[in-house]
């Protein structure tokens, strides 16, 4: 077993990876391998609510350094997820998503939104478009301008097919900051303007 110790003091402990690999082929011997991944995916997706929650305000530092550390769990989840409880799925990588921005997960952070979304397709249409938003927005800051514009213009679809204003706000926030990295000065204002006088 591996100890590391983080600047604030904080204890972790890590398998070795055979230890890691013996343990899961016993667990799947014991016919226990789905409910513990379940237990495990439950549990990230708390995480993920409390990082939504948190990473915007005065947790943010708390929750980045949690979601950095929790990288290779996170993973696992979504990966378990995609397969057995794809809206559990789409529940974890909403909850990161800011988080990833934060941590600058760029293209890496839109892939595992995007591939949450897909697979979750009882998702309610707005929360697919604001995923879409997020991993927008993760392109967008990678310079995947590109991509960043599709997954925008896909948002903006869903929010003018369910004659969202706020959704519609919002797109328009994510295109203001779109506008910044293709150089586009007066599609910021005339964009940032308008989301500010939705009512």
């Amino acid at each position: 077993m591996n100890v590391e110790v983080s600047s604030d003091g904080t204890v972790r402990y890590r398998l070795l990876d055979s230890i890691r690999a013996y343990a899961l082929d016993r667990l799947r011997d014991s016919g226990l391998h789905d409910t513990a991944a379940a237990a495990h995916a439950a549990w990230y997706a708390n995480l993920a609510d409390h990082c939504e929650a948190t990473v915007r305000g005065p947790g943010q530092a708390h929750a980045v350094a949690t979601v950095r550390a929790e990288r290779a769990n996170i993973d696992a989840a979504l990966a378990w997820t995609a397969a057995h409880d794809p809206p559990l799925g789409g529940r974890v990588a909403m909850g990161f998503g800011w988080t990833w921005v934060v941590l600058g997960d760029g293209v890496s952070g839109a892939e595992r939104l995007r591939s949450a979304l897909a697979a979750a397709v009882t998702l309610p249409p707005s929360t697919r478009a604001r995923g879409l938003l997020v991993a927008s927005w993760l392109e967008a800051s990678a310079g995947n301008l590109e991509r960043a514009q599709a997954d925008l213009d896909e948002a903006l679809r869903i929010a003018d097919e369910l004659a969202d204003n706020r959704l519609q706000a919002d797109a328009e926030r994510h295109g203001a900051f779109l506008s910044i990295q293709l150089g586009r000065a007066s599609d910021v204002v005339d964009l940032a303007t308008s989301s500010v006088t939705v009512t």
